[in-house]
């Protein structure tokens, strides 16, 4: 069994949740665990309003509307576009909502917010980096106050942990935007798909999960369901059997358990979408895994 811990750093999540149910995985552990003091959220990519509604609902079912939450801009939402968690909003509102969403100015304002901490903040990249970009862009001297842990990038491994590489999601939807934080001289820890493309939960842990009767496991398994009735990502699992592909897991479980991870110092370039490890010592990157049932049977203890 895992050894409880505190992260002993402020967080702020910047993530593309209702897109891929990972988001929502990862951000009902961290608010269950209680081993993360998160100072704000950051909506990034697509559809950020439906993201603001999604996000607001969470936290008011899990009484965390203390969080501010920040919400940058849509940009182009594909033709195909889905909201796959639409069906568990069931028309909700953001009109009631009793915490603090900032949507104009947010670059600004969560800026202040880094800069009241008065600390060093880490950033929980489980998003492509385009509202981080925007932040560095505007406000470069975050490179002193934050640093990065980001489930990001492909360099020997893809999906499903085939050997041929391919561009991983987040790089390849802003290719511009990783590319200016690799540059930007942010310290930044990649956990790229070598490390958590095949992460699941099955057999007696998922059993496990689908009979808890708590608040959180509740809460996913409602968006789980909802997700796979409407997603367009995997929407072949069964949930009866299986959880889906839980990639930004990998995030809190590196800031809670870094030494079950093999890690490599790298030069981290982008050649066509493609995440390349070149020498130098400029990014951390984890190319290797230990323990991973230990971390999953940790995910459902703490749900």
């Amino acid at each position: 069994m895992l050894e409880k811990r505190k992260f002993p750093f402020p967080v702020i999540i910047d993530t593309d949740i209702g897109d891929d149910i990972d988001d929502t995985w990862a951000l009902m552990y961290i608010l269950a665990s209680g081993a993360f003091d998160v100072r704000a959220i950051l909506l990034t990519n697509f559809d950020t309003g439906y993201k603001a509604r999604l996000t607001a609902k969470l936290l008011e079912k899990t009484g965390r509307t203390d969080i501010p939450v920040f919400v940058s801009e849509s940009g182009n939402i594909p033709d195909h576009y889905r909201k796959g968690q639409e069906a568990w909003l069931n028309g909700y509102s953001l009109s009631g909502y009793g915490g603090k969403i900032v949507r104009e100015g947010w670059c600004d304002a969560l800026y202040e917010l880094i800069g009241g901490l008065g600390g060093r903040v880490c950033i929980f990249e489980l998003a492509p980096s385009t509202s981080l970009a925007k932040l560095y862009g505007a406000h470069k001297d975050i490179a002193e106050k934050c640093f990065v842990y980001a489930m990001a990038g492909a360099v020997e491994k893809s999906y499903e942990s085939l050997n041929t590489v391919v561009g991983e999601f987040n790089v390849c939807t802003d290719k511009e935007a990783m590319q200016a934080v690799l540059e930007s001289g942010l310290e930044y820890t990649m956990l790229p798909l070598d490390v958590c493309a095949t992460i699941r939960l099955t057999g007696e842990a998922y059993a496990r999960f689908l009979q808890k009767d708590s608040l959180y496991a509740q809460i996913v398994r409602e968006n789980y369901r909802a997700w796979l009735a409407d997603g367009f990502f995997e929407n072949t699992n069964d949930y009866r059997k299986v959880s889906s592909i839980l990639f930004d897991m990998i995030v809190p479980w590196y800031a809670l358990y870094p030494e079950n991870f093999v890690l490599r110092k790298n030069k981290i370039v982008l050649q066509d979408g493609i995440t390349k490890a070149e020498r130098g010592d400029d990014h951390t990157w984890a190319c290797g895994l230990k323990n991973t049932e230990e971390m999953l049977a940790d995910l459902v203890n703490t749900l």
